[in-house]
């Protein structure tokens, strides 16, 4: 119970992040697997 706690205190606040692009094509979803894929590897 107390990791859990320890978890929960450790939580940052929630962010949003749209990836915008003029064409398809651009590399957006390239952009956000890589940034996910980066996350991932930080923990």
């Amino acid at each position: 119970m107390r990791e859990f706690s320890d978890v929960l205190a450790r939580k940052r606040e929630g962010s949003l992040k749209i990836y915008l692009g003029y064409a398809a094509g651009v590399g957006k979803t390239c952009a956000m697997l890589r940034e996910a894929h980066n996350l991932l590897e930080q923990g």
